[in-house]
């Protein structure tokens, strides 16, 4: 979708233009990071608790508490089978979905980047 091509065949180059959208467009969040995440995404867009700059942990307290804590009813997960990486099963999925895997690898990578970027500019605490 990020190349609006919802029809027909991907092509390598297709991964190429997402992967710069990303580069440019986008501050990347991770499930597998989602505590960092929302960190990041508080810090960048600014978010206050209500308005008032002075609660602005609360505000961050308040968002992992919900959204990236294990257990609780906020939680924006559900649990799923482990896929055996060596099963055939796995070899059709990553074959059907390999332009997603490098584009995924990507954002892990700017993932990675971004954080460095964000800590130089002392955009995190």
């Amino acid at each position: 979708s990020l190349v609006q091509k919802m029809t027909g065949p991907l092509v390598p180059e297709d991964v190429f233009i997402a992967q710069e959208i990303l580069r440019r467009k986008c501050l990347v969040g991770l499930m597998e990071e989602m505590e960092e995440s929302i960190r990041r995404f508080h810090f960048y867009f600014h978010y206050r608790y209500l308005g008032i700059e002075e609660d602005e942990n609360a505000a961050l307290n308040c968002a992992i508490e919900h959204f990236a804590k294990k257990g609780l009813s906020g939680q924006n997960s559900h649990g799923h089978p482990t896929l055996d990486e060596t099963s055939e099963t796995y070899e059709i999925l990553a074959t059907k979905n390999q332009l997603d895997i490098r584009l995924y690898e990507f954002a892990k990578e700017l993932f990675v980047e971004q954080g460095k970027w964000m800590k130089e500019k002392k955009m995190l605490v």
